[in-house]
């Protein structure tokens, strides 16, 4: 699935209106899912922004210790 823009026209101007944010996230975390499973050199910037990615998403339900 690729984000698409649409094309508009208003009077003589035409301009791209961009694609919607939560498209162009989607693509963007399938294409780094999907990267996971190429051979990567260390250090791989797709790689750690995948690390990114899963930290942000998935930190809140990670189990955590807590204190009574």
């Amino acid at each position: 699935m690729i984000a698409a823009a649409q094309e508009c026209r208003v009077g003589h101007v035409s301009y791209t209106e961009p694609a919607p944010l939560v498209d162009v996230m989607f693509e963007q975390l399938e294409y780094l899912v999907a990267h996971r499973d190429g051979d990567c050199v260390p250090g791989c910037a797709d790689c750690a922004r995948l690390a990114q990615v899963q930290t942000c998403l998935l930190g809140p339900f990670q189990e955590r210790e807590f204190r009574a």
